[in-house]
């Protein structure tokens, strides 16, 4: 158990800020070359031993439930570090206390999510520890995840992705072993004596330079590193900047990230069904008004899409009252020369289709609907207004015409084939 002996309050040291005033770097400064030091890993000691720790303590880290915050005995993992000058002392499970001899904090990338940093907050150095400690309730408050248990496993997830960042293994010891790559003072090698002043009052700066040591050269991690640009932008970003990297993967760079936040709507699925009789199932909608009345003194049209043939019909409307009289036409029209009463038909509710209602019930015609704002339900009949307007349109300019002949060029534009589906014969 890892705890105080009475209430303290601990100093904090933010490991972000801005550098401005006196803690600018001096003109020349270059930030330093950091080179990665693996440390030798000696066999975790047993929870019974209490001998003082050497410098080379093996980077493992034990998760404690127990623990109120973090601890090492080993200075060099206190980046930022303070003299402890308290009277208070950590209380160990077997009830004795050991004294605290300083405060820091240290960070150190996901092995799984190298963008993500992790923290260490308010870390004790403790120089009686046998172990490195990591509080799994401080650690959670911290970096904002949380950890799950197994038996012979444990992981640290995310809370806001789910993703897991951080695995650790069951040691021989019972206990759950995690391996981060944190940065120590040893292994930063720099020039003291250049930029001692700016050091000083800046210590932080080796350690946002270890953290943003990125070996990494893929294209994903440019992806990121750019503000989750398009594929076209950041392809000519890094021709411009002679960047080459290898063929791009789309399945492994594929970016959960720019799907959440640039999604405007959530993918719909395309139906299955298949119709293979005609009048088994009928679009309809209203296209208008329009922007100039016709020839013939029109500012809409009815269009009727059989689903089985994607034959067209279009009445033309002065009114969208006129919809009920032109649906009657066309149902005695369809159902006349196809020798099959009408079963269903689709439309988006609107207001002009509700006089349909009772007729559609009396005669046994299925009748649905599409949701409220829900296009994608209705494409079928609208992507065909789309098709015939732009047809008309084409045609009227070929020809010279005015506008107001729109209605003529909407007729022509829906006398075509799939007729012989319909008729069964060719075009003449």
């Amino acid at each position: 158990m890892l705890g105080h002996s009475g209430p303290v309050s601990w100093p904090t040291y933010p490991l972000g800020g801005s550098f401005s005033g006196p803690g600018l770097p001096p003109p020349g400064f270059t930030f330093p070359a950091v080179t990665s030091n693996q440390s030798s890993h000696s066999r975790a000691a047993s929870p019974a031993q209490h001998a003082a720790p050497t410098l080379n303590t093996a980077t493992t880290w034990i998760s404690d439930s127990g623990a109120s915050h973090h601890a090492t005995p080993d200075p060099q993992y206190l980046l930022q570090s303070a003299q402890f000058t308290g009277a208070e002392h950590i209380a160990m499970a077997n009830g004795q206390g050991t004294s605290i001899a300083s405060i820091g904090s240290n960070m150190f990338r996901s092995p799984i999510h190298p963008s993500t940093i992790l923290s260490l907050k308010d870390l004790l150095l403790v120089p009686t520890l046998t172990k490195n400690l990591i509080s799994v309730s401080k650690f959670a408050k911290d970096n904002n995840v949380y950890f799950v248990f197994y038996p012979h496993s444990c992981f640290v997830k995310s809370q806001d992705l789910n993703e897991t960042l951080l695995e650790g293994k069951l040691g021989e010891d019972g206990l759950y072993h995690f391996h981060p790559h944190l940065v120590k003072k040893e292994s930063i090698n720099i020039d003291i004596e250049k930029n001692s002043a700016f050091l000083k009052s800046n210590p932080c700066i080796f350690l946002f330079e270890k953290c943003n040591h990125v070996v990494s050269n893929t294209y994903k991690q440019w992806h990121l590193r750019l503000g989750h640009p398009h594929h076209d932008a950041l392809t000519k970003a890094l021709q411009t900047c002679n960047i080459h990297l290898p063929t791009v993967n789309k399945i492994s760079d594929f970016c959960d990230s720019c799907c959440i936040a640039k999604s405007h709507r959530i993918p719909s699925q395309s139906s299955t069904t298949v119709y293979s009789k005609p009048l088994e199932l009928v679009f309809l909608d209203v296209w208008g008004p329009a922007s100039l009345e016709s020839s013939c003194g029109y500012l809409y049209f009815l269009t009727c899409v059989d689903a089985c043939t994607r034959y067209t019909w279009i009445y033309l409307l002065r009114r969208k009252s006129d919809v009920y009289s032109n649906f009657l036409n066309f149902k005695a029209l369809a159902e006349k020369q196809f020798q099959t009463p009408l079963k269903s038909v689709q439309t988006d509710g609107g207001g002009e289709f509700r006089t349909l209602i009772p007729f559609l019930q009396q005669e046994g015609i299925i009748h649905r609907l599409t949701c409220p704002y829900a296009h994608h339900q209705n494409d079928t009949v609208e992507r065909r207004h789309r098709h015939v307007v732009e047809l008309g349109l084409a045609m009227l300019h070929h020809s010279a015409l005015p506008l107001k002949f729109w209605d003529h060029a909407s007729l022509t534009a829906t006398d075509y084939p799939p007729l012989q589906l319909v008729f069964n014969h060719p075009t003449n």
